[in-house]
């Protein structure tokens, strides 16, 4: 969300074991938005997909616990 509205991060977490993270750089983002103007809306039409999909996982799992 922070990558979004530039506000912070929204929740802290601490990890039991090892993990891997990725990062978007934003000025990266932003520099290929300049170079291809299609680039941009494409990209946040995908980040948009990706946060629904995960919203809706989400949902799911909280109606239905196993």
């Amino acid at each position: 969300m922070s990558f979004i509205d530039h506000i912070g991060a929204s929740a802290t977490l601490i990890a039991s074991g090892t993990v891997q993270t990725r990062s978007i750089d934003r000025d990266l983002i932003a520099g290929m938005g300049e170079r291809d103007p299609t680039f941009r809306e494409r990209f946040y039409l995908s980040l948009l997909l990706t946060v629904i999909r995960r919203l809706r996982s989400l949902d799911h799992a909280m109606a239905f616990p196993t």
